[in-house]
């Protein structure tokens, strides 16, 4: 059975309390699976955004169901001790509902604004190897020394521990070769952005070769697909209201744009590649958010169930 999850990024409108916890009950009453939210420190054409896993508590105490999980949380932001012990808190508080997105980043702006230092994606991709790696032996080991090419530890001890063991399902979330590999390498889940069915069956192929070359069970590593959408309940009201970027995207089917027989279609098609998952993001705007995570909720979740 395929699970639903929706996107929110923690921006603007939604960087408010009511609104967020709205759509996020909304979301849960109506049988979505996870709840997904970004992770930055600043972000383009936001005034405002929310730190992603000092939201995710808060998500955690509002829920009792549904996964939350970050899509992604950039590995080189923060030190990996750190962002271990934001996770670790955050399952607990869920009760082990944590799914941890990673990346390698890809905002400019937030790094060296924010002091980090900007770097090649070859370095941000051996960053977020060696950071993943450390955050895993963390999460499972009663202590942890690392001499490695960009951190130290010493006799680190993590506690306490997160719910979920071995550890939080880790999704890596990009397009790229690279992060392909890192998928095969590292994670439990791969999570790309509207992709066509075609891009994601080759993706899918690329990960299982890696996986292959790295010992692990590919059929372990779910597949899942993240795309925008704008549902109504004809496709003339859906597309008319779709913004100028979106049209090219819906127009080769990369995202959810219709009705919500529309919706059911192109889900089915991407469950032909094996996805275990269908991420959505719907408009920003909190009364037409809502309004079609209703929709999506009534319509589209049930063909599944």
């Amino acid at each position: 059975m395929v699970e639903f999850g929706i996107y929110v990024e923690l921006v603007d409108e939604t960087a408010d309390k009511r609104c967020l916890r709205e759509v996020c009950r909304a979301a849960e009453e109506g049988g979505f699976d996870v709840f997904w939210v970004d992770d930055h420190y600043c972000y383009p054409q936001a005034s405002v955004i929310l730190e992603a896993w000092a939201a995710m508590a808060a998500l955690a105490c509002w829920t009792e169901r549904m996964r939350i999980g970050t899509m992604v949380t950039p590995i080189p932001l923060r030190h990996p001790s750190v962002l271990a012990k934001l996770v670790s808190t955050v399952d607990i508080l869920s009760e082990g509902r944590v799914n941890f997105g990673v990346g390698a980043g890809w905002v400019q702006r937030e790094y060296e604004s924010f002091g980090i230092g900007w770097e090649d994606f070859k370095t941000r991709i051996d960053r977020t190897r060696e950071g993943l790696g450390m955050i895993l032996r963390l999460f499972q080991e009663p202590s942890v020394s690392h001499e490695g090419r960009f951190h130290r530890l010493r006799d680190a001890q993590l506690y306490p521990k997160p719910v979920q063991k071995p550890h939080p399902p880790v999704w890596v979330g990009g397009n790229g070769r690279a992060i392909m590999r890192l998928t095969g390498e590292m994670g439990d889940g791969w999570i790309p952005w509207n992709r066509t069915v075609t891009e994601l069956t080759e993706g899918a192929d690329a990960i299982r070769g890696y996986a292959r070359r790295f010992g692990r069970p590919e059929a372990k590593i779910s597949l899942a697909h993240a795309t925008h959408a704008e549902i109504a309940e004809t496709r003339e009201r859906a597309f008319q209201s779709l913004p100028s970027g979106h049209k090219e995207l819906a127009e080769k089917r990369r995202m959810v744009a219709g009705s919500p027989r529309d919706a059911v279609e192109l889900v089915e098609e991407y469950l032909t590649v094996g996805i275990d998952h269908f991420a959505v993001e719907f408009p920003h705007d909190p009364e037409r958010r809502l309004e079609q995570v209703r929709l999506f909720s009534a319509a589209v979740i049930p063909s599944f169930r």
